[in-house]
């Protein structure tokens, strides 16, 4: 039986090995006995300032050698074989050379192939992450991509460069290139890449036409000198004073990397300690929290043990030595295609949207609050949003879709109750990539078209509808309607049509309802920037909380920031586990945005929760979730609205609140409409335009309070967080 995701694309149009990475024993042994062996180097001024203002510290180094004495290579080995690893043979130039990569491949015919590039310090370790949520997410019959990771030649199990030639960036796109025209995709893929792998995927988006769009997470380049500060917001302009510091002191190693390539590989190449110091520092400077020290060791050692410390130099020569023109400020390497661009404030040199729209036809641009240089790795969930796991970069949605068929086509047409998400009568109006990515459940791929409840006159259609994506939020946007009814002297009707979040963008998308109130930001930019979504206002906030039980197992009742109780619970779960049986946290595994933000959080706090037994995820819906966690004694992340709700209800009586108020549990809830369909709808637009006024504004700072508590729900859009004698915490 062939293994999942191995399933070979139909166009394949040459022969690939199955690869197994199995390191020999005596050369892991070896290892550990030079790293046993090495010297520290004697504490100084400069190796004890614990800020790293003068790189890594004695004390760090001291503890990463000690753990690489004790680190298991064949953990490293299972998280690389867990996927398809193949070796292809190319011919480039006159030369073979064998490309390592790993791959998923889908069985759906319209899977789009994407192609990942790391850098350097980088490998296909960093894509890991991603790679491990796709196979949770979707099955081989199911997957919308074909995903291929290869290794850079030079770099672990690739090909190093002859010896007689010098490699640069054109040589790495043509083998690149050449790799997924082998695989059978030469009709059109993407590309996306940081670091190296960003101006690669540069010169493959600029000279050879298979590839359709490119989107990077990388793009250093120089002040261009014509674009004013005006342009600029508060966290570009952040980010240019971060560039500049790079410049000034972080920089060097990338010049020794040019101007000195075979010195510094020495180096590299014959002391792991030296490795460990070289490339440990770059993940402690370059990341917005220090990594864990299992993913900065295993980086390491794929690198000693295939021995490419020297051999994956190169490509600085092109890059780094002074006076080259880098690469993505270059005219001849402008990207032909589609341009995306994800933007990470503590990335080494981040640039201004400005810039990067200089070099490409930029149809997609995402500001993230988190993350830095190695992003796949930091962020493999989008921030705030669960569409999919590649969407976390931007990935791919600008690919030309088929033809849309005209509304004119559709006339006659009677939609079913629930609709496939990917059913062309959607798409009538406007294209759109939310229609393009599977959920995780059956529910989540497809959506609802039938009025869930009208509210006004109930003996005419109604005037509109509007779509909304929480269960919570049902009476606040009832209470907006009546209010909106009464204010236009009762003489309309409002439908209320629930979906989740993204499939209240699809409706939006398809007509099915003419105002939505979203609470995914990202959905709604990669909408608005898709040219047919509004944004009208922020409307109001709702809040995520932590809760528990009663007698609070973990201890988190003295903590009041998220990241620290979710660390806290991480901790103290194998102790607890023992002392109450049970597991420690739930999570409402819905497959919604909802989780995935969730996820993300458990993610910015440096804890993995995919494979480990205190944390479980149940495809629930949140009230349920809540349900669940009341029986079995577990902690959860949930919504303010609901645990209201189920108070009021008496569900949940030895749950108690202990997280609140942190920056990261604020969701913003936006109301939006379709520029396309919508023009027509006056009423609608008043409605979407009332919504900010003090009378809306009023009902939300209220709603709630009616209820057996008397705490509001939810804050007034301009009130991102609850005065306090409204909070919960100690009271409920």
């Amino acid at each position: 039986m062939a293994r999942p995701y191995s399933t070979l694309p139909a166009g394949v149009k040459a022969a690939s090995e199955v690869f197994n990475v199995s390191i020999p024993e005596e050369k892991v042994t070896e290892m550990k006995q030079l790293v046993r062996l090495s010297k520290l180097p004697p504490r100084t001024y400069e190796s004890v300032q614990s800020d790293r203002r003068y790189g890594v510290t004695s004390d760090w180094l001291q503890e990463a050698r000690d753990a690489w004495l004790e680190f298991d290579w064949r953990k490293v080995e299972q998280d690389i074989n867990q996927f398809p690893n193949y070796v292809m043979p190319i011919q480039h130039d006159g030369d073979s050379l064998n490309i390592h990569f790993i791959a998923l491949f889908s069985e759906r015919k319209e899977a789009v192939p994407t192609l990942f590039l790391h850098g350097w310090p980088g490998s296909v370790l960093e894509f890991v992450p991603i790679l491990k949520l796709l196979m949770e997410k979707y099955t081989a019959s199911t997957l919308p991509y074909h995903v291929v990771v290869p290794s850079i030649p030079g770099y672990a199990f690739s090909s190093p460069p002859p010896i007689d030639k010098s490699y640069g960036l054109e040589d790495m796109a043509a083998i690149f290139n050449t790799l997924m025209r082998h695989l059978g995709f030469e009709d059109g893929y993407a590309v996306q890449g940081g670091d190296i792998g960003s101006k690669v995927a540069r010169v493959m988006g600029a000279l050879h036409p298979g590839v359709k769009a490119v989107h990077i997470n990388f793009c250093i380049m120089p002040d261009l000198g014509n674009i004013p500060d005006s342009e600029y917001n508060e966290f570009e302009r952040e980010g240019l004073r971060r560039s500049a510091e790079f410049k000034r002191i972080g920089a060097a190693y990338a010049t020794e990397h040019a101007t000195r390539t075979s010195t510094i590989g020495a180096v590299l190449s014959s002391s792991p300690l030296a490795l460990l110091a070289w490339v440990g520092e770059k993940f402690l400077e370059w990341t917005d929290n220090d990594p864990a020290m299992y993913t900065i060791l295993a980086d390491i050692s794929l690198y000693w043990l295939t021995e490419c410390a020297a051999t994956c130099l190169y490509p600085y020569r092109q890059l780094f030595t002074p006076g080259y023109v880098v690469a993505h400020e270059k005219k001849e390497w402008r990207v032909k295609g589609a341009l995306g661009f994800s933007w990470f404030p503590k990335e080494i040199a981040p640039v201004p949207r400005a810039w990067a729209a200089t070099t490409g036809d930029l149809v997609f641009w995402r500001q993230h609050e988190k993350g830095g240089h190695f992003a796949a790795l930091e962020r493999p969930l989008r921030l705030g949003n669960g569409s999919d796991a590649l969407h976390s970069h931007g990935l791919p949605h600008y690919l030309p879709r088929a033809p849309l068929r005209s509304a004119a086509e559709w006339q006659g047409f009677i939609p079913p109750s629930k609709i496939p998400i990917n059913h062309p009568w959607l798409s009538r109006y406007s294209a759109s990539a939310l229609l393009f990515f599977d959920g995780a459940s059956p529910a989540a791929n497809h959506i609802n078209t039938e009025t869930n409840e009208l509210v006004g006159n109930l003996y005419q259609r109604p005037s509109f509808r509007i779509g909304f994506g929480r269960a919570a939020h049902a009476g606040v946007i009832r209470a907006f309607c009546e209010a909106f009814i009464q204010s236009q002297g009762h003489n309309i009707s409002i439908g209320l049509v629930q979906n989740n979040s993204r499939q209240t963008l699809a409706a939006l998308l398809a007509d099915v309802v003419q105002v939505a109130i979203s609470d995914e930001p990202h959905h709604v930019n990669l909408a608005t920037g898709e040219g047919w979504c509004e944004p009208i206002r922020p409307v109001f906030n709702d809040h995520s909380i932590l809760v528990g039980p009663s007698n609070d197992p973990a201890g988190v009742i003295r903590l009041n920031s998220l990241a620290a109780a979710l660390r806290k619970l991480a901790r103290s779960t194998p102790y607890e586990q023992n002392r109450y049986r049970q597991m420690l946290f739930h999570s409402c595994g819905d497959g919604s945005a909802t989780f995935y933000r969730k996820l993300e959080l458990w993610h910015s706090a440096g804890i993995d929760t995919s494979h480990v037994e205190w944390a479980k995820a149940y495809a629930l819906d949140p009230f349920e979730a809540l349900m669940k966690a009341q029986r079995e004694g577990a902690y959860i992340m949930t919504e303010r609205s609901t645990y209201l709700l189920a108070k009021h209800g008496a569900y949940i009586p030895s749950l108690r609140v202990y997280i609140e108020e942190d920056p990261a549990l604020v969701i913003s809830c936006s109301v939006v409409m379709n520029r396309v369909t919508t023009t027509h709808n006056a009423t609608a637009r008043q409605f979407a335009e009332w919504l900010g006024s003090d009378s809306a504004q009023h009902i939300i700072t209220t709603f709630g309070r009616s209820l057996s508590y008397s705490k509001s729900m939810f804050t007034a859009a301009a009130e991102p967080h609850f005065e306090y004698g409204r909070r919960l915490k100690g009271k409920l």
